[in-house]
Formats: C-alpha cells, sequence, structure tokens
C-alpha cells in the first residue's frame, strides 16, 4: 500500500545500483566505503559535508539523492534539467543546477552552491558523458569519494586520475554494479533487504515516479525510442507483462 502500482519495479536494480558503490564493505567490494546509517556513525561522520548527484532526476540518482540526505550531506546539489528541480528537492537535494549548461559554468555555480565547502562525495549516475564524469572527478576535493554507473567512463578520467595520485590527493574511485550477488556486495543486500521495507512505509525512501506504458511488452520499443530521443526525464518507463495484446 506504500508505492504505487508499478513503483516497487523501479526499486531494487536502482537502489542497488546507488548504495553498492558507497557502503558495500566486503573484501572485493568496488566501494568507497561510507559508514552505512545503520552502523554508529553513519548519519552524523558526514553531517554538513558538501555533495554533488550528477544527474540527479535518473532512477539512480533519485535514490543517490534520498540515501546521502539519510547520511546527512549538506548541501546536496545535483544537476538536472530544471523542470525536475522542486521534485529533486522534495527528494534532499539543496540546490539544482541546469544540466545543459557549459561544464565551466557548472563548475564556477558548484563554488557558490557549496558555501565555501569542499565537496566531498560525487556520484555519476549518467554514466554515458564523458564530460560528466570529468567535471565531477575534477571538483572533488582532497580524499574525496567518487562513485560512476559505468566503468567505462573511467577510461574519459584517466589523466585526472593519475594527476591525483601524482599529487598525492587520495581521491577513491567506485564502480557502481547493480547487484547484490557478486563478490563483496552480499552483506550489504541482506542489510539492505532488512530495512528496504521499513524505509519505504515511513517514506525515507521514496520509489522512482512512474510511466505505465501502454500494451505490455508491445509498448516497449516506442518507451526506447521516447528515451533515445531524450523526451523521458524524471520517470520510469515500467510495462505490465499481462497487459500485453
Amino acid at each position: 500500500a506504500f508505492a504505487p502500482r508499478g513503483s516497487t519495479a523501479t526499486i531494487p536494480l536502482a537502489f542497488a545500483t546507488a548504495v553498492t558503490p558507497i557502503w558495500a564493505s566486503e573484501d572485493g567490494a568496488k566501494s568507497v566505503r561510507f559508514t552505512p546509517p545503520w552502523k554508529a556513525g553513519g548519519t552524523t561522520k558526514y553531517a554538513g559535508k558538501a555533495a554533488l548527484v550528477l544527474s540527479g532526476s535518473t532512477s539512480v540518482g533519485q535514490f543517490v539523492i534520498q540515501c546521502a540526505r539519510m547520511q546527512g550531506f549538506a548541501p546536496i546539489i545535483a544537476t538536472s534539467f530544471p523542470r525536475n528541480a522542486a521534485f529533486l528537492k522534495s527528494l534532499g537535494a539543496t540546490d539544482v543546477l541546469d544540466c545543459s549548461l557549459p561544464p565551466s559554468n557548472i563548475k564556477s555555480a558548484l563554488s557558490s552552491l557549496a558555501g565555501g565547502k569542499p565537496i566531498e562525495y560525487v556520484y555519476d549516475a549518467w554514466g554515458r558523458d564523458g564530460e560528466s564524469a570529468r567535471v565531477g572527478y575534477s571538483v572533488l576535493a582532497r580524499g574525496g569519494a567518487f562513485a560512476t554507473v559505468i566503468p567505462q567512463e573511467l577510461t574519459d578520467i584517466a589523466d585526472l586520475v593519475e594527476e591525483s595520485e601524482r599529487k598525492g590527493e587520495g581521491k577513491r574511485i567506485a564502480q557502481a554494479w547493480g547487484s547484490y550477488n557478486v563478490p563483496g556486495n552480499k552483506e550489504l543486500g541482506e542489510e539492505i533487504y532488512k530495512r528496504l521495507t521499513g524505509w519505504l512505509e515511513t517514506g525515507a525512501i521514496v520509489p522512482n515516479r512512474v510511466e505505465v506504458l501502454p500494451n505490455g511488452l508491445v509498448g516497449v520499443e516506442a518507451g526506447l525510442e521516447r528515451m533515445l530521443m531524450g523526451q523521458v526525464s524524471g520517470v520510469k518507463l515500467v510495462v505490465h507483462i499481462s497487459e500485453t495484446p
């Protein structure tokens, strides 16, 4: 009763992608190893630290914002199209930057929005734009944490990573993996599913907004075409297989 019909389909993969590169802590985990919110310090040690979520209106980005809010990060700056600003602020973003701005404009705005604080956490929830990853990594503070949804994007910031290592900046990088059934993520999956229902019931975590496509599987092709044309933003397209003609 706590989630509209179709919204539960938006949770497992996107939520796992959001949390595995930040909270997984077993041997072999590809994670920046933040203390999760259910452990001592998990809601206090990050309080007041600035975070940047690139493409906050994506399915993954929406959960990243909410998890950052849960841990006390502030400000939480997200990039998105302006039409999604009010929605992202309802999830916990304090500021929303127009993602269509040139990278130089985004960089200059970040300093002001962060109030002079170093940006200690960046999550690239887009991953399909090498420039987005470069901007995020370049504004990250010494010792900061950088997560991205597409491992290949790291090749686009290889020179920045090399320079950072040469300077001894200690920036941590994690590549998201949307599954708990891989080495390093299994214990996290157990912990998440102990708590996820409660988070949804209390509103601590809000599912993605959904748009249900008509005609079940027949509607998938048209939905994909809309996505390729950039006509889908801030919602997850869902089909009900039982409605396939």
